[in-house]
């Protein structure tokens, strides 16, 4: 997989400003960039459906930001995160997450089907208080939960991109760092790291 400066900063511009950092209008930013860059992988008969219901091992159903479907058949099922501020503080909260949602998936109905797990990570994030000011900055490590001793019925790729965002150890709010977004593209240093897990379930 590939992506581009201005696709991070097409997500990221988004995740400092309190009105578009949560809700529909990042997570259609963030399915429609990773469904380029796989796009770009040059494949035939590929076709997909942004956030679709698939079934699910609990609950009725689970909506998967990206299904890619090849010759008509579900291929992949995609699902994408991408966190911007109190990384390190909620890091166990995200790989239960990550553990969740394969598992979630109803592994006997989607037989031939992989997982892609796409993660964008900040080299450094705020952590913010509640009143949007900047309590510290967090340095974040890359965490593979495949290379981890994990069972799963499908086959797993995780995709970490992580990235530095220019002068953000000099911003003390959140709007501080929402500005540096607004008249440059500070996202650099674009690093993408890949780890596969077979299942020999």
């Amino acid at each position: 997989m590939t992506f581009t400066e201005e696709e991070i900063y097409n997500i990221y511009k988004l995740c400092y400003k309190t009105s578009t950092s949560k809700g529909k209008i990042k997570q259609h930013t963030l399915n429609k960039t990773v469904v380029d860059s796989i796009m770009r992988e040059n494949e035939d008969n590929v076709t997909f459906k942004k956030e679709s219901k698939i079934e699910c091992n609990w609950g009725k159903l689970f909506k998967a930001d990206v299904v890619k479907y090849k010759n008509n058949l579900v291929e992949e099922i995609v699902l994408i995160k991408a966190p911007a501020s109190n990384v390190a503080q909620n890091h166990v909260n995200s790989l239960n997450s990550k553990a969740g949602e394969f598992q979630r998936i109803k592994s006997n109905v989607y037989r031939g089907s992989k997982i892609r797990q796409i993660s964008f990570i900040p080299n450094v994030t705020p952590f913010f208080s509640k009143n949007e000011k900047i309590k510290n900055f967090e340095k974040n490590k890359l965490f593979f939960i495949t290379k981890c001793d994990i069972l799963c019925k499908l086959d797993i790729k995780e995709v970490n991109i992580t990235f530095d965002i220019e002068g953000i150890e000099n911003c003390k709010t959140k709007q501080d760092v929402h500005n540096l977004f607004i008249n440059n593209n500070p996202i650099t240093n674009i690093v993408i790291e890949t780890s596969d897990y077979i299942s020999n379930v």
